[in-house]
């Protein structure tokens, strides 16, 4: 059974330079899961490979973002979508497991918030978890 969700975020960061740091790591993590799956690879494997523990820290969903913003104190924000399968076998975005919890154990100084929709079921995401 699926539980389709969609998620609309706001990643908030200290400096655009931080802010910056973090898109750049879900580029590449989207692209090294990409990849790997076509070489007909497994989660598990690249777990492995990498030495990381959670699931969420190697296998994407993708996000898609909008333009950087900055406030006046140079505080950057930039306005995430993303959609997820997350059933009982795929890996969440939200969730102690997920990617979001992934992106927090990273970068610890990212702020993130915003609204999710599942076909169960919506509300808010406060971090990494729906609230």
């Amino acid at each position: 059974m699926s539980n389709d969700t969609s998620f609309e975020l706001r990643f908030v960061c200290p400096s655009r330079e931080l802010l910056n740091d973090v898109l750049t790591y879900l580029r590449r993590k989207k692209e090294r899961w990409d990849a790997w799956k076509q070489r007909g690879k497994t989660s598990s494997e690249l777990l492995e490979r990498v030495g990381a523990e959670n699931v969420g820290a190697v296998v994407s969903w993708g996000f898609d973002y909008g333009e950087v913003q900055l406030d006046d104190d140079g505080e950057a924000s930039v306005d995430v979508t993303s959609w997820a399968n997350q059933n009982l076998g795929n890996v969440h975005i939200s969730g102690a497991r997920g990617e979001l919890a992934d992106l927090i154990k990273k970068f610890p100084f990212l702020d993130i918030s915003g609204s999710y929709e599942s076909e169960y079921d919506s509300g808010t995401i406060c971090g990494w978890d729906e609230c």
